[in-house]
């Protein structure tokens, strides 16, 4: 894919830079820094396919998932180079791709969720330290609309073999799961359902898994001067959350210990969808966005809407995301052993 960057430069008064660095998409989102090879991985939702920026080189290139409506995430697998775990509409698969060419990937279905369920599909999900995934599912109608209260947020620990996996249920009858970060310490949990426009704190335990004790620490209509819903997040090393707002214009930073708005970051884009740290000292943050309810005037008004933004200058630094885990091993004899967590 060719690249072509407009020729837009965003200069705050306060020393920050936004710089679109891909062209625009209809629905970017899904953001994941892979450090060790200098890669943002990102998707087009409602396009079904994974994209891959090199920043070395500002090269895309990108993976479709054939008959597929839908895709939440990528993931890179720990360990294992040019390997990843997606989610698209209801099923995990396993990717195989360099990322060289498009379109060169080796698919592998491993399973079906909520089986049950026609209209729901994948949204946000990352890894914790564990490297287990954690994604949540939405009930999405055929307008683009979702329904309230129809999706759930699970926890999966993942291998090859069909009848070994295992996902559990963690937080249930979720609207739009988003948002899903944990503290640098591992020891609380951080989430979004986006229709309630809140921030949920849970205590975690790191060696179980498990969620405790939830404490609300930010309520986005406290805010009245700052429109739409919070959508994708991450945390610094500070301990501090960065959120998109979706259809709010913004980037917002909060203390993720009092709750406290600490910053409004603008954006030049209405729907912005997911944030992530990255860059060679994890001081860039990326951007995802998206131009798919915008009208015809307003595209043309914004013509960047949709693309991947790098901000610079935020003196902030990220921490590096967790890859997932694995179990690839060949099936085993004794077909009732599972893969451990």
């Amino acid at each position: 894919m060719k690249l072509y960057i407009y020729c837009f430069v965003y200069f705050s008064p306060t020393s920050f830079k936004i710089v679109p660095i891909t062209d625009p998409l209809q629905h970017t989102e899904g953001p994941h820094w892979d450090h060790k090879n200098s890669i943002l991985y990102y998707v087009d939702t409602f396009q079904a396919t994974a994209y891959r920026w090199n920043s070395k080189t500002n090269a895309v290139t990108y993976q479709k998932f054939d008959g597929r409506n839908s895709i939440g995430t990528i993931t890179p697998i720990k360990d294992r180079d040019g390997q990843f775990i997606v989610s698209s509409d209801r099923y995990i698969y396993h990717l195989e791709w360099d990322g060289q060419e498009n379109n060169t990937g080796v698919i592998k279905e491993l399973f079906l969720i909520e089986p049950t369920k026609p209209k729901n599909q994948f949204n946000d999900g990352k890894a914790d330290i564990n490297g287990t995934l954690w994604l949540g599912t939405l009930t999405r109608e055929p307008d683009l609309s979702v329904s309230p209260s129809g999706g759930n947020l699970y926890q999966m620990a993942l291998c090859s073999h069909p009848s070994h996996k295992q996902y559990e249920e963690r937080i249930a009858g979720t609207t739009i799961s988003n948002g899903l970060c944990w503290s640098c310490n591992n020891n609380h949990f951080f989430y979004i359902d986006s229709a309630k426009k809140t921030i949920d704190k849970y205590k975690f335990d790191v060696n179980t898994g498990s969620l405790g004790e939830k404490e609300t620490i930010f309520t986005l209509e406290n805010y009245p001067a700052i429109e739409g819903i919070l959508d994708g997040m991450t945390i610094d090393s500070d301990n501090n959350l960065w959120v998109a707002t979706f259809g709010g214009s913004s980037v917002l930073k909060i203390n993720s210990r009092t709750g406290k708005l600490l910053r409004v970051v603008p954006m030049p884009a209405k729907y912005v969808t997911s944030v992530a740290f990255g860059g060679k000292k994890l001081d860039v943050l990326y951007v995802t966005t998206s131009r798919l309810h915008l009208t015809r005037d307003e595209i043309c008004e914004c013509q960047s809407a949709g693309s991947v933004f790098a901000v610079y200058g935020l003196k902030a630094k990220g921490v590096v995301m967790n890859e997932v885990e694995y179990n690839a091993e060949e099936e085993p004899e004794d077909t009732t052993v599972y893969c451990s967590k």
